[in-house]
């Protein structure tokens, strides 16, 4: 009797671990009582517009008693099982040109550029097609469900630059930028950006003979630094002219694109730049 009822005990026994291993599949009272919640995560990719979605996104999730957790996502739909309470979601595109750091905590996060050094002048290359979404969601023991957005966490500056040539002047071939005041790293979740700063070159597209345009990429302009634009233009003999011009403050707060429309009046005798005017632009006028 005593054997019977002592197999009997194991059977009961063996028959709660399983029940609790599967919490999240079976229903019972000891399930509902384990300290775990299910979290879904969709992504909502309508933000990119006609731009393509990418491949993998990385997932980061922050509580406040908790180290952060992270994951590579490859669907548009992932599901976990978490400690329940309210988390920070914050998911970003991975890129291999850039540097992620600071990703202990979603205020500190930061995307860095690489820069390079030419002629004394630090310089940083275009920013890559950067997304990221942050947002928060309270989890209970009951499924809860999150919905993330990527967005381009760019700038765009698009750059229109007429030529107008007067006299015996020839054609120009080519059209070379410099932009300053270029910010090298950006918070992901902090509006304010301040930081290191470096030139930003760039070559524009040739339109037809007196009509250049380029878009160039960033992570946004440090509003304390100069944001003098320098120009170098090559026509068809090889003699190469270069102008000048300061931007003024360019400011993103109201937008992540501007329209920046410049005229260049040629001489024999010399060299006159003017920017006709800065338009705010919109997701539509991004050209990559």
């Amino acid at each position: 009797m005593k054997k019977l009822k002592f197999l009997i005990g194991i059977v009961i026994a063996v028959n709660l671990s399983g029940c609790t291993s599967e919490c999240s599949e079976c229903g019972c009272d000891d399930c509902m009582d384990a300290d775990i919640g299910n979290l879904e995560l969709l992504r909502d990719w309508s933000a990119l517009q006609d731009m393509e979605k990418p491949e993998e996104v990385d997932i980061y999730l922050y509580h406040p008693d908790l180290p952060p957790w992270h994951e590579v996502t490859y669907s548009d739909v992932s599901r976990y099982e978490v400690t329940p309470g309210h988390y920070e979601v914050l998911a970003v595109n991975r890129q291999d040109a850039v540097l992620f750091q600071g990703m202990d905590n979603y205020y500190t996060a930061e995307v860095c550029l690489p820069t390079r050094t030419q002629d004394s002048c630090t310089i940083v290359g275009e920013a890559p097609l950067l997304l990221f979404d942050r947002t928060s969601v309270t989890v209970g023991k009951q499924k809860s469900r999150c919905t993330v957005s990527p967005a381009p966490f760019i700038k765009i500056i698009n750059f229109t630059i007429r030529v107008h040539r007067q006299g015996n002047v020839k054609e120009i071939e080519t059209c070379h930028g410099r932009l300053g005041g270029v910010l090298t790293s950006a918070k992901i979740c902090v509006r304010q950006q301040d930081g290191f700063t470096a030139s930003l070159d760039f070559n524009t597209r040739k339109e037809n003979a007196d009509l250049f345009k380029k878009s160039v990429t960033l992570l946004g302009m440090n509003p304390d630094s100069s944001h003098k634009l320098k120009l170098e233009l090559t026509d068809e003999s090889g003699m190469v002219r270069e102008a000048e011009v300061d931007t003024g403050k360019l400011d993103f707060s109201d937008t992540s694109v501007l329209n920046c429309n410049i005229e260049i009046n040629l001489t024999g005798t010399g060299t006159e730049v003017g920017i006709v005017d800065w338009e705010l632009g919109c997701v539509e006028d991004i050209i990559l």
